[in-house]
């Protein structure tokens, strides 16, 4: 699922904003004067592509038009009609003919070359796999989106591949293959003064770009962008990077958290449970907002810190478990306060570990590691989070009305988890699983594996909940509340039939990724 969210999201960029963007990028953004350009000279978009890039771009759009308007097919005899007179005193017939030759045309034969070569390199990457991830690496409609051989002119499989190669990311490759690596850095310089050019737009604020500085011997640079405000001083770098294919095949701060989960319930719940909660953990509408955001690798990190707690106080190395419980714990604090309430879902399972004392003096001493290194370098978190609040209803907190949120919040956890954590959680909440608090008073040992497990989810819930109410959270708790929610999942271990609502889920899913367009 989450491989299919990442595939599918390219697809909903808005195509005229991207076209345009490639303009803003390449065109209007001059080479910062301190870098020397060896690839971006004058004439470098000739070079590359055989036109200027406005006449490249011209031609990616009218192949993406013809293909999208004409069940996918791009004839040349469109310029013998009115329209194509039109677009001829634009963009030349023969350059357009070139261009297409040179960048966007290829046939079956070498379609068939470039797809044999591909799955080869797949299957040494994943063995056995490599026919269920195919779908998820490189096409060679991507860097040839118009095939010969079907009838006159091109076929297009794939109209959107079309503008996609007119794009900052496809000229980003186009570049690359021409050039070699010094396009890619390039790219980056450009890419750079163009966010200082935007952050110049902010009103009453000074930018300040990246500053030359030395240490004893050593000349060092500051980050990109320094923005001055009256009140406080913001620090930008600037990143021009696209995920490798390694990447974008597993999402791995995804399985990562998934796994963690899949390990606490195991432990604190016993293998059947664990067993029958998988298959939710991955098919989930949250899956569509895990690799969109650094809320995914807040969730991992949160979920490993009590996946080692769980180990600590089930006896599997209680020691090393236990510090690497407090380590990470006490990291999870400081990439968002909100993570704090992860006590609450640690608590849960210390409460249903059987050996909680012997780690527990390492899972203190882990957990002062990272406050400790970060007081030392003069960041106070109480004070930080007192400004926090100040700033916070300042901004959108004091206009988002509380009494709408409080509800909004819990319909769109609703929508993250799906409709399956929904009756898992009232099956949860049943009579037979729950309970009696001199049940959980012996730990593990004594505890059926249902009630350990709804206590754990409902430690989850709990934990929500106290976020909904604390009014900190208004709005955006599709991302925000991701380490929360995937706790939930977990309760649909107790449902019946789960391939119908696997089903259920994964409907939900499609419809979020295919209807809503967010921000993220």
């Amino acid at each position: 699922m989450m491989r299919l969210g990442g595939e599918q999201m390219a697809f909903q960029a808005p195509e005229f904003a991207a076209l345009a963007r490639t303009a803003a990028l390449y065109l209007h953004t001059p080479f910062p004067a301190r870098r020397q350009p060896r690839c971006m000279v004058p004439g470098w978009d000739t070079e590359v592509f055989g036109c200027s890039l406005p006449d490249y771009v011209g031609t990616a759009q009218l192949l993406w038009g013809c293909a999208l308007f004409n069940a996918g097919r791009f004839d040349p005899a469109i310029f013998d009609s009115p329209d194509g007179e039109k677009f001829s005193r634009m963009v030349s017939r023969d350059t357009v003919l070139r261009v297409v030759e040179r960048h966007f045309a290829t046939d079956v034969a070498s379609v068939k070359a470039i797809e044999k070569q591909t799955t080869q390199n797949l299957a040494r990457v994943v063995g056995g796999n490599a026919a269920q991830l195919r779908r998820f690496t490189y096409s060679p409609l991507l860097g040839r989106p118009a095939v010969t051989g079907f009838g006159p002119g091109l076929l297009c499989p794939s109209p959107q591949l079309v503008w996609r190669k007119a794009t900052p990311s496809g000229i980003y490759h186009t570049g690359r293959e021409h050039f070699g690596p010094d396009f890619l850095q390039e790219t980056g310089y450009l890419f750079e003064e163009y966010v200082g050019r935007q952050l110049r737009l902010i009103p009453d604020a000074d930018v300040i770009s990246e500053i030359t500085y030395r240490v004893k011997r050593n000349e060092l640079q500051s980050v990109d962008w320094i923005v001055v405000f009256d009140d406080l001083v913001l620090l930008v770098e600037v990143k021009s990077m696209i995920p490798t294919e390694n990447a974008r095949l597993g999402l791995e701060l995804g399985v990562a958290e998934t796994d963690s989960k899949l390990v606490t319930v195991r432990v604190l719940a016993g293998e059947q449970l664990a067993r029958r909660a998988a298959p939710f953990m991955v098919l989930a509408p949250a899956a569509v907002w895990m690799g969109t955001s650094a809320d995914g690798y807040f969730a991992a990190v949160a979920a490993w810190s009590v996946a080692f707690l769980a180990l600590a106080v089930t006896g599997h190395r209680p020691r090393t478990a236990g510090l690497a419980a407090g380590l990470l714990f006490g990291l999870t604090t400081y990439l968002s306060y909100g993570l704090t309430l992860f006590a609450v879902i640690a608590g849960a399972a210390l409460l249903l570990g059987h050996r909680r004392l012997t780690p527990l003096p390492y899972v203190v001493a882990g957990l002062t590691v990272v406050p400790l290194v970060f007081t030392l370098l003069g960041f106070n978190w109480w004070d930080a989070y007192h400004q926090l609040i100040t700033r916070y209803y300042e901004g959108v907190g004091g206009t988002r009305p509380y009494s709408y949120w409080v509800w909004a919040n819990l319909s769109c956890t609703a929508l993250l988890v799906g409709p399956a954590t929904a009756a898992g959680l009232r099956r949860a909440g049943t009579a037979s699983a729950r309970p009696e608090l001199r049940d959980l008073r012996g730990g593990l040992r004594t505890t059926a594996p249902e009630h350990r497990l709804a206590l754990l989810v409902f430690a989850a819930l709990l934990a929500l909940l106290i976020a909904d109410l604390s009014g900190m959270s208004k709005a955006e708790t599709e991302r925000i509340w991701l380490p929360f929610a995937m706790w939930l999942l977990p309760a649909c271990a107790f449902l019946p039939r789960p391939r119908a609502w696997l089903a259920a889920q994964a409907v939900l899913a499609l419809l979020i990724n295919h209807l809503l367009l967010t921000g993220w």
